[in-house]
């Protein structure tokens, strides 16, 4: 479980199927779980969990945060195409304080950040018809 109020529908065998891995997925599940996680492979699908343990509608604050992680990383790595970090644990420590911080309960809501910049760019929310995310492998 990455969030008590979350689930992520994961392909099962994605590695050793060679689907690429999906960082966004990763990133969010490991801010959610505030611990660096395994890599994640393929797409995956983001929706709320009812109190039984089955899908739900994803609560708006949970899919402000999918958003808010996916913006971060997106900006993130077109970042490092100009500012490559020192290393690839460095790049993770980046990514995992920015996305931290996505999750965090006090994060103003509506806006992402990367670095100490705010963008200009308000960060949309879940389709609520569907109740759910999905974050595509890149």
């Amino acid at each position: 479980m990455y969030h008590r109020r979350a689930l992520l529908h994961l392909h099962g065998d994605g590695h050793r199927s060679g689907l690429t891995q999906n960082i966004t997925t990763w990133a969010l599940a490991s801010a959610w779980r505030g611990i660096t996680l395994y890599p994640i492979h393929g797409p995956a699908v983001v929706t709320g969990r009812a109190q039984d343990g089955e899908a739900a509608t994803l609560d708006d604050d949970l899919a402000q945060h999918a958003h808010a992680v996916a913006q971060t990383v997106r900006e993130t790595l077109g970042e490092w195409h100009t500012r490559p970090p020192a290393s690839n644990e460095a790049a993770l420590n980046e990514l995992l304080a920015y996305t931290a911080r996505d999750v965090a309960p006090q994060r103003v809501r509506g806006w992402a950040h990367v670095g100490e910049k705010k963008t200009e760019q308000p960060v949309s929310s879940c389709s609520r018809h569907t109740g759910a995310g999905v974050i595509p492998a890149r």
